[in-house]
């Protein structure tokens, strides 16, 4: 059985670095929340993509608009989504696979790191059989974000 998670209902969230890996601030203790509203994004797609169709920024092709969208690099970006559990008979396996995930990428199911990723483009294959119960994953790329589960240093592209 093969459930496509490119229509799974994805988000993007942007985050300070290192805001997920530490969850709660060292000054007040306090959550660490995103620095942009929790948005609609494409999956494929990048980061960019899903910015300027939410209309945080404009096309950043056109004209000298590159400028004003560079505080997108320096932010850990996180994509999430929650899927139906897949129904298991006795003896089957069950993977997570992405066709591929651009450039480093953390990937959390249900809240819990499954791998740390490098590499351009490059597919991968997780075993999540053991992994109960089976409720969401989220990628994240590089060393960033935490949004049910995975963060970016920099644009993600999936």
């Amino acid at each position: 059985m093969k459930i496509d998670l490119n229509s799974a209902g994805w988000h993007l969230t942007g985050v300070w670095p290192w805001a997920p890996v530490l969850g709660k601030s060292l000054e007040t203790g306090g959550e660490l929340r995103g620095l942009t509203p929790r948005i609609k994004a494409a999956v494929p797609g990048s980061v960019y993509r899903d910015l300027q169709e939410a209309g945080l920024i404009e096309d950043p092709y056109v004209r000298m608009n590159s400028l004003n969208c560079e505080w997108v690099e320096s932010k850990w970006w996180n994509y999430d989504t929650q899927f139906p559990a897949p129904p298991v008979r006795a003896g089957e396996r069950v993977f997570l696979c992405f066709d591929g995930l651009d450039y480093r990428v953390r990937i959390y199911l249900n809240q819990t790191l499954l791998c740390i990723h490098e590499g351009m483009f490059l597919p991968l294959e997780l075993e999540i059989t053991d992994q109960r119960p089976l409720r969401g994953v989220s990628p994240r790329d590089g060393a960033g974000p935490d949004l049910s589960g995975a963060h970016t240093e920099g644009p993600l592209r999936l």
